[in-house]
């Protein structure tokens, strides 16, 4: 199937879909044509396309503000289950833009009860937003205040007298196993008190 051919199926099926034809329907339509279950899937999925473009900014509209059930007589000429398809993917643009947001807002300082006023609604509720705000900032500020300096100072407690404890052994001779591990017991504390939480955790998963 050529591209123009996906194209012309597309523009049909979003019409089918538009007069209440239900997606099992067309897909028996499709393969009764001859066409491979992989080309239908693709052709569905366009046509959604096409019907998200007509309906999606009206659709994110009443989902934004809260209204979508008062307003779902507009979207009665399509199948439920294409209705339902549709919205799915709407939220999943919105809670997308949701994210995108609550990062812009945090890079730029905003507190907590400030991104969470800017961002919440019928979708995305409040704790997600929270959520989000952690998922942001572990991986983009690094420790401060007194979580920093006890990473600090678990570092230089045990870097320091590692590393004279290595030259020793180096030096006079003798097992070298304990200067070692507090040498990087010390490097791994103050790797963590200049990385991001989440950077640091997941390096040491993956370790």
């Amino acid at each position: 199937m050529t591209y123009q051919e996906k194209v012309k199926f597309a523009e049909e099926v979003a019409a089918e879909m538009k007069n209440n034809t239900s997606i099992e329907k067309i897909q028996e339509q499709l393969i009764s044509k001859g066409l491979y279950t992989s080309d239908v899937d693709k052709i569905l999925f366009s046509a959604k396309s096409i019907l998200e473009e007509e309906y999606g900014v009206k659709l994110k509209e009443y989902m934004m503000a809260g209204t979508l059930e008062q307003k779902k007589a507009e979207f009665a000429l399509l199948d439920e289950n294409v209705f339902e398809s549709i919205k799915e993917r709407t939220k999943n643009i919105i809670i997308e833009e949701t994210t995108n947001k609550v990062k812009l807002l945090a890079s730029e300082g905003k507190s907590d009860d400030d991104i969470i006023s800017e961002t919440v609604s019928p979708c995305v509720t409040e704790n997600e937003v929270r959520i989000q705000i952690e998922n942001y900032r572990q991986y983009t500020e690094t420790p401060t205040g007194g979580e920093k300096n006890k990473y600090l100072l678990i570092g230089f407690v045990c870097f320091v007298p590692g590393l004279i404890l290595a030259l020793y052994s180096f030096i006079y001779g003798g097992r070298r196993v304990f200067g070692a591990s507090l040498i990087c017991i010390g490097v791994y504390n103050l790797y963590k008190a200049f990385t991001p939480k989440g950077v640091a955790d997941a390096y040491s998963r993956n370790k």
